[in-house]
Order: C-alpha cells, then structure tokens, then sequence
C-alpha cells in the first residue's frame, strides 16, 4: 500500500490475526510470492541492515520464511526504476478477487525546445503520460506497460531497458477499462491552454483573451477549484461516461464559458475535449455561485450558527454538473467538531440551478426546492397530460416526489458502489440519475 514502510517477516510459526468471529479470532498465514528466503547468511545480513537482533536470534523464524522489504508503492516502483516520474496519487482496483494498484508514470524533461516551461515545476516544458505502473499488492509484481508509443523518451528508456517495459497488448483483459486519464498531468494541461487556446496570433500575442481556472470558496478560503472525476453525459453523446473536468472563466471576469474535460472510457480514453457556451448565453461561474450561497440570508444565517459553539463549517468542492446549455450546481456542507482528528459529517447539501440556490437535508429535497412539481415523466413511452398554455408535461405531486425519491437514492448508491470499489455499479447509477435529472430540466418549472 501507500503506509507500509515497514519490513515484515512471513512463513514464520506466528500466525497473523484475520478477523473476529464471534469470541474467536481467526488467523492466517501469508500465501504468497513475495519475500528473500531467510536462511542462516540472509538472516545475518539483514540483521545487520534492519539492525534487529530479533531477526538472527527469534525461534519464530526458519528456513522457510522471508523477508519482505519495499512494501510502499511508490518506493517499490522508485527501485525499479529511479530515473522515472510517478504519480502521487496512485488507485487501487479489484480484478478477479485481487488488489492491484495502478501508478501513473510519466517522462518529462525542461529542455525541449521552442517550448514555455510550466511556473511551478522547476523549468519543465515537457511531459508525457507515457506508462502505467501495475502492482499487485500481495505478491507485490510490478509492470510496466507503455501508453503512448509516440514519445520519444519512453521508446529511448525502453530501447536502454528492454525488459522493463511492456506493450499495452499484453496487459491483462479487465484492466483498459480501470485505466484513468491523470489529474497532474491533466492540470498542467488546463493550465496551459488557458493561454494557448486561441489561434489568433494578435490576440494571443495581448493575451486579450485568457482564460482562467474558476474559482471556489473551500474550507472558506477563495481558491482555484481542483479538477475531479465525474461521470455525466457530454453534449452530442448517447450515454454517460467517466470523465475528468475542470471549468473555466474568462481573465478577471466570474462567468462560466467552457469546461474542458478528458475522458477515460473505451476508445475515448486519453481524449481531450473542450466545451464552450454559447456566446450569447451568460452562465453564472462557480465564484458567483458561491457568492448567491454566502449572500443568501437563511444560508448565512446558519452557517454563522454551526460555525461556533465549538464546530467549524466546512464548504466542499463545488460540483459543476453540465445540463444541456447551463450548469446544475451541488456542494456539500460539512460540519467538523474543533479537534484535530475530528471526522467531517455532511450536513446539508446546497444547490443552484439558474438564478434559484437552495440548501436542504439532502440531495433528494435539494433538487425538489429547484426543479417544483412539474417535471417529465420516467417513462418515455407514457404521452403525459400536457399544460395548454406551457405546452409542458404535467405529472401528480406523489409522482414527482418519486421521481425525485429515486434520483436521491441512485446517488445514495452511486457514493455507495464508489466507496466499495464497483466503478461498473457507479456508472450505472450515475447513468440512470443524469436521465432523470435532464428530465427535471427539460420539463420543470425552472424558468429554461
């Protein structure tokens, strides 16, 4: 894992504790692969390097245990092979009933040429999401595959180490689809094309049309929003998908033009896309949402309530969600006691769709405050009554609110299925709560 910086010793007669059933507690022993054999030289050796005397002396230990050493990932990869770039946020994943951990990697130099070197990163001016690091965490395996076979650092590295890496075609089926397109990289990438996203040369030349990241008010501090991984319907697509997105503004300016995105599913994997509003369309930017929120008079009401009395008010990262040509958004309230290890709680969740912002108990009374009782009916195939002067759908009370009940418990376990790992179950939830939030759009009393 991401913690283990500590060696450990398998095989020996101790047995490890598993799990409690009832008033006994189940042992195991380590099955797997990984470790030196500690015969009576590697037991004095590594006495003498993990300076544990334990380690030449314990009956515990005999011919047939091992030492496992470089259990940390990232140290585990660094090893390997030190001359390389990792990701600081490595992913775990479930396949077959085992855990492996994917690394981003990347290849990066400062001295391409005729390139603007990224502020922030000591000089760098090029970088390349060029392999991914696959790590099994209990035999502790590590592969390398290569991503993109058109850098030219990877095919010099694998020309130099040619058993280090590996060809995509030969990683194992079921792992393409738990690939993901990596946040680092993907925010040097928005933050570039903030400033080269124009082919105007004057213009590019007057920086007259830069673009920047929006902003957010997190842990009530004015930052700028982190990019985070979604899955929603892109405009012109069938269906959902997992996406990474960041939004962005217009220089010194708080409305909300384009989102750009990178997308991670099947073929799509590794596409950049960006997505502009219509010009004439003014949508409202995080920043002026967050400014609706602090503003509002029941909101700031109560969030000065909760942030005393020994608790702080925490506001969590704003989540743009795209719907046709406007913005739902949602952010949650956290409310943490003052202790260092105190945990977060979710409070109330707020949402803004157009000119409305609203804070209720949760996502389902979120979304009945904005989008009221007139909404699309779940099933396409039914023709619903229809207003004669709106020419909306119309639909009963007890229908919308179990309209609006579902929505709130897909997202319920949608966050259930992301925290237990099934990406597959997530996705479908998500999918199925996109439809009925673009139904509440198209058809609700929103003013649209």
């Amino acid at each position: 894992g991401e913690l283990t910086n500590d060696y450990v010793v398998v095989g020996t007669d101790e047995k490890e504790f598993d799990y409690p059933s009832g008033e006994v507690l189940k042992t195991t022993a380590y099955q797997g692969t990984a470790g030196i054999k500690l015969g009576f030289f590697n037991k004095l050796l590594y006495s003498v390097k993990q300076q544990s005397f334990n380690l030449m002396v314990s009956g515990s230990i005999d011919s047939n245990s091992k030492i496992i050493l470089h259990r940390n990932i990232i140290d585990r990869a660094k090893k390997i092979a030190p001359f390389l770039s990792y990701d600081d946020d490595p992913y775990a994943v479930v396949l077959d009933g085992k855990i492996y951990y994917i690394i981003d990697g990347y290849t990066s130099t400062q001295y391409y040429p005729y390139a603007q070197p990224f502020e922030g990163n000591a000089g760098l001016n090029y970088i390349r999401n060029s392999f991914k690091v696959i790590i099994d965490a209990y035999n502790g395996d590590v592969d390398y595959y290569v991503v993109d076979t058109k850098d030219p650092l990877v095919e010099t590295y694998d020309k130099i180490f040619p058993d280090l890496f590996k060809p995509m075609s030969e990683m194992p089926e079921g792992f393409a689809s738990h690939l993901r397109y990596p946040q680092t990289i993907f925010d040097i990438q928005a933050k570039m094309y903030g400033t080269y996203h124009t082919n105007q040369p004057d213009v590019f030349y007057n920086r007259e049309d830069k673009w920047e990241i929006a902003k957010q008010i997190y842990e009530e501090e004015m930052r700028e929003m982190e990019s985070l991984y979604f899955t929603f319907k892109l405009p012109e697509e069938e269906k959902a998908e997992f996406v990474l997105s960041i939004p962005y503004t217009p220089n010194q300016k708080q409305n909300m033009l384009a989102f750009l995105v990178g997308r991670n599913d099947g073929e799509n994997y590794g596409k950049l896309e960006i997505f502009q509003f219509p010009e004439d369309k003014t949508i409202i930017g995080p920043q002026q949402v967050e400014a609706r929120i602090s503003n509002n008079d029941v909101i700031s009401r109560d969030l000065s309530l909760w942030d005393s009395r020994g608790s702080q008010v925490v506001r969590g990262n704003i989540l743009t969600i795209p719907i046709n040509n406007s913005i739902l958004y949602i952010e949650p309230l956290y409310i943490r006691a003052d202790s260092e290890k105190a945990i977060p709680e979710v409070k109330r969740i707020i949402a803004s769709f157009n000119d409305k912002v609203v804070m209720r108990d949760n996502l389902e009374d979120a979304l009945a405050s904005l989008f009221g009782a007139q909404v699309a009916v779940p099933d396409k195939d039914i023709q619903p009554p229809v207003d004669p002067g709106t020419q909306t759908p119309v639909i009963a009370d007890e229908d919308t609110k179990a309209l609006i009940q579902r929505a709130s418990q897909l997202y319920e376990d949608a966050q259930q299925a992301l925290r237990s790992g099934s990406l597959s179950d997530y996705e479908k939830n998500i999918n199925e709560l996109g439809v009925i939030l673009d139904r509440l759009e198209k058809s609700g009393n929103t003013g649209i």
